[in-house]
C-alpha cells in the first residue's frame, strides 16, 4: 500500500509542472487533443468491459 501511494505522491508532485512545461512549449490545443483521445479510448474499452459482465 505504501508503494502505491508512494507513486501517487510523484504523480500529484510532477503532473503540475510538467502539465504547465508542456502548455508552454506545444500550446493547449496540442495537449488537449491527445489527451481527449486517450479519454475516448479509455471510455470504449470501459464500456465493453462493462458489458462482458
Amino acid at each position: 500500500m505504501s508503494g502505491y501511494a508512494d507513486w501517487m505522491d510523484v504523480g500529484v508532485a510532477l503532473g503540475p509542472p510538467l502539465a504547465f512545461l508542456l502548455t508552454d512549449q506545444f500550446g493547449l490545443r496540442t495537449n488537449y487533443s491527445p489527451t481527449a483521445l486517450i479519454l475516448v479510448a479509455v471510455g470504449v474499452w470501459f464500456t465493453l468491459a462493462w458489458r462482458r459482465r
